[in-house]
């Protein structure tokens, strides 16, 4: 699929300056010190302690946890971009999560804690007996990870580097890879945890900062709906509605038969789903399996439940907001959003059969570049080729795009920790789990006598040339989950729900 691939390289949209690079820095190195800090809090020689963090978490890190495991790049970048398509609907994957953790806590974990698992598989082996089904389970798992997590993350995160940065995505894609496998220290979960504490907090402010200033710039929330209805691109295909935004749009229930996202489905079918990721998951389950207590693993979900409620402000608005600002109309610079009625056609032109439509009455706040060019709401498959790179259309770049138009130097560089903070921490939370599933499920069962320290040594690799070692996968782990992802990247995959809660 040639037309699809995003793999190229292109000039970024702004030039970075130093104070980005030295927030860039900052942020690595803060994340370093809490995961060196946080690796030296348990014993992380016996299999509880590295896997399970000693069964000692504090409510506060399990919660901001569970937020950031399920909060990755591909989060911000599909969520944004199916706000900007769609509208606001897609509020109910990320809500529907506040009552699944409460059921978590509740009900899942005082039966988890009472059995004494590690694993989700382990569970089941006890539940129902026999072997088959832990191992069915466990590589079902894993397999999902790859296809359905680890894949999208990547590709997230690669797309908002590419746009940022002007880097081939491979080239990022590896750098993705190898940031990530050398990020966390060898505090097994304890460390992930406290990290992703870290991360939670830099992605709240940052999103908040940048909602902040997206609404400012078409003169607050009472203009969106509005303004929403008006962004149309400039080139249209003729005999099609595909370029209109959603009458919809600001509906979190639609309707049954003609709504894109039904609200029976969204009620009922997702309930389903939300139930199996956030109460069997082993990325979720193994964070609340570490609380101290079940009191403290309750609050976690209580906490994480509240931080599930921001995304529709400071993500799914925002990408409503960048379609505003960016949909293909004439943009001027030192000038803010008009008031312009609806779109019609002041001059047409066919061009391969897709009109041209000039819109001169919207425009861009002040600071915003100047561009005579589709962008988030491309629907001619040339210009959306030429702009973002996939033929199918640009609302996954309505994030990035946001990031570098409107935010001052300095604070550009907050919205890339902000994203790599989302991006490792959800990556770094398969990465983790998905060992925990290997070595405690697979390798034991290739080898029943294996000793707590062989399952230390499996679960986990030493840094070449360092006399403490990296929290990562096993090397045939790394391989099998790595490498198939990076092969869907071709094809520029539209980013949809990786986990019920979210797109």
């Amino acid at each position: 699929m040639e037309g699809n691939s995003t793999a190229g390289s292109f000039t970024p949209l702004q030039q970075f300056s130093v104070a980005d690079l030295v927030v860039i820095v900052t942020y690595f190195s803060l994340n370093l010190a809490v995961g060196i800090w946080s690796s030296c809090r348990v014993n992380r020689n016996t299999v509880s302690g590295y896997f399970l963090a000693g069964r000692d978490m504090a409510w506060w890190p399990i919660g901001a946890s569970l937020f950031a495991s399920s909060e990755g790049s591909g989060l911000f970048i599909g969520l944004a971009g199916t706000g900007a398509a769609g509208g606001i609907a897609v509020t109910g994957f990320e809500w529907n999560a506040t009552y699944a953790l409460l059921a978590l806590a509740w009900v899942f974990v005082p039966v988890y804690i009472s059995s004494g698992i590690v694993t989700m598989p382990e569970y089941l082996q006890r539940r129902f007996g026999g072997e088959r089904i832990r191992m069915y389970l466990s590589g079902l798992s894993l397999l999902l990870s790859i296809f359905t997590k680890i894949s999208t993350d990547l590709y997230s995160g690669a797309l908002f580097v590419q746009v940022c940065l002007g880097w081939n995505l491979y080239l990022s894609t590896v750098l993705m890879l190898l940031v990530t496998g050398l990020y966390t220290i060898a505090g097994g979960l304890v460390a992930v945890i406290y990290t992703d504490a870290l991360q939670t907090l830099i992605m709240v402010l940052g999103a908040i900062v940048l909602a902040v200033k997206a609404f400012n710039a078409i003169g607050g929330y009472s203009n969106l709906e509005e303004a929403y209805l008006k962004a149309v691109p400039s080139k249209i295909v003729p005999n099609t509605t595909c370029h209109l935004p959603r009458a919809d749009a600001m509906h979190l229930f639609r309707d049954p038969i003609s709504g894109d996202l039904p609200w029976t489905g969204m009620t009922f079918g997702l309930s389903i789903m939300a139930t199996w990721y956030w109460c069997t998951d082993q990325v979720i389950v193994q964070r609340s399996l570490s609380a101290r207590s079940l009191s403290h693993a309750k609050a976690g979900s209580i906490l994480a439940s509240y931080l599930k409620m921001l995304p529709l402000f400071v993500i799914i608005m925002p990408g409503m907001i960048s379609r505003v600002l960016f949909p293909g109309l004439m943009m001027q610079q030192g000038v803010t959003l008009g008031s312009a009625g609806l779109c019609c056609p002041s001059s047409a032109g066919v061009h391969q059969g897709v009109f041209s439509v000039q819109h001169p009455d919207t425009a861009l706040p002040s600071g915003a570049s100047s561009s005579l060019t589709d962008a988030v709401a491309c629907v001619d498959p040339e210009e959306c080729t030429r702009v973002c790179g996939a033929a199918v259309g640009c609302s996954n770049i309505a994030y990035p795009k946001l990031v570098v138009e409107l935010m001052p130097s300095g604070l550009r560089g907050l919205m890339i920790a902000v994203m790599m903070a989302a991006l490792m921490s959800s990556l770094t939370s398969i990465f983790n789990s998905s060992s925990t599933l290997f070595t405690m499920d697979i390798w034991r069962r290739m080898r029943p006598g294996a000793s707590e320290r062989e399952l230390l040594m499996v679960g986990r690799a030493p840094a070449a040339g360092s006399s403490t070692s990296t929290s990562r996968l096993s090397p045939a782990t790394w391989l099998l989950l790595s490498l198939p992802s990076s092969s869907w990247l071709s094809s520029g995959p539209a980013l949809t729900s990786r986990e019920p809660s979210g797109v």
